[in-house]
């Protein structure tokens, strides 16, 4: 008697402790041990790669799948409709039916370019791996005819193709990807890609064209909730374990802190109007020289910098 699991951790022997008891109360009748019982590894089917990942509607590509644990009597589907597969050791090749008889457009009167369901079946243990369209992009199978007498990585499908929008990948048929530093405005077909502001990762790319993490808004511009805008960064209010390490730091701190109060209070209500204004304004600037000399400041009064401008007004009130 087996019972499966998904953990590679070999067949593990194990017993079962069965409780007899008495209701209301709960009284123990008995207890008594199970024993013999094994706990099967379960391979799940995975895969690995796809080639192609753009096939035409008229179905009838072969499509080459490299993955792992992938039983030779493998049942495979795309969209749900059975289809013709072989599997030579870790390979795994299929021919695509056609985009018109999927399921999920068999009542459209017309082809229709879209992400397709690849699922792999082991009939044996069951076990079944699916990708759907959001999975890795490398690993999606869409449905588009090529472009006609255009090169490679052109936007559209047959002969309405253009050159793919700047600062973005086309990897077939009505579909925009930008690149690392742009984003897209609208859905994927939409070929407005705008190139983001610094640094890079506030704008990733990829097919989903979402924010790095700690921006939002139009071009990614605006900070997230938890984030404070510094140097054209944005920044997690949170202290992180790194920031422990300021310890050491704050008797310079608070010593600068004293220095400053120290100095208004003995300065004289004259004073103060005369030069409270002008002290500031010098603060800040020196806040602002300090900024821009960060990369030939000793690493400790960099920590220092940045431990100060963490304690952010936008963290305090969020």
């Amino acid at each position: 008697m087996g019972q499966r699991d998904k953990k590679e951790d070999g067949d593990q022997q194990f017993c079962l402790l069965v409780r007899l008891s008495r209701a209301p109360r709960g009284t123990l009748l008995s207890l008594t041990e199970f024993c013999g019982f094994t706990n099967e590894d379960v391979y799940f089917p995975e895969i690995r790669t796809v080639s192609p990942t753009v096939v035409p509607l008229k179905g009838d590509a072969l499509v080459i799948v490299e993955g792992v644990w992938i039983e030779p009597n493998a049942v495979v589907t795309v969209n749900g409709v059975l289809v013709n597969a072989t599997v030579n050791g870790s390979t795994l090749s299929l021919l695509t039916p056609s985009s018109y008889r999927t399921p999920s457009n068999a009542s459209l009167s017309s082809w229709a370019e879209q992400y397709v369901t690849l699922t792999i079946t082991n009939p044996v243990n069951r076990s079944q791996t699916s990708c759907l369209p959001d999975c890795k992009p490398e690993l999606e199978l869409y449905y588009s005819d090529p472009c006609l007498d255009s090169p490679e990585g052109w936007y559209g499908s047959g002969i309405d193709c253009i050159p793919c929008p700047e600062g973005a990948s086309c990897p077939g048929g009505y579909r925009v990807w930008p690149k690392p530093g742009f984003n897209r405005d609208g859905p994927e077909a939409s070929q407005d890609t705008q190139r983001c502001s610094l640094p890079v990762d506030r704008c990733p790319g990829g097919r989903l064209s979402v924010c790095g993490e700690g921006y939002e808004g139009p071009l990614c511009q605006q900070c997230s909730t938890d984030y404070y805008a510094l140097d054209n960064l944005c920044k997690p209010c949170r202290l992180n374990d790194d920031y422990w390490e300021l310890a050491a730091n704050l008797p310079v701190m608070l010593g600068v802190v004293a220095a400053m109060g120290l100095t208004v209070l003995f300065m004289s209500e004259a004073l103060i109007k005369r030069w409270g204004l002008p002290l500031l304004i010098v603060l800040q600037q020196t806040a602002i020289m300090l900024g821009s000399i960060l990369p030939f400041l000793p690493q400790g009064a960099v920590d220092v910098y940045y431990y100060l401008r963490a304690v952010s007004p936008v963290c305090c009130v969020s």
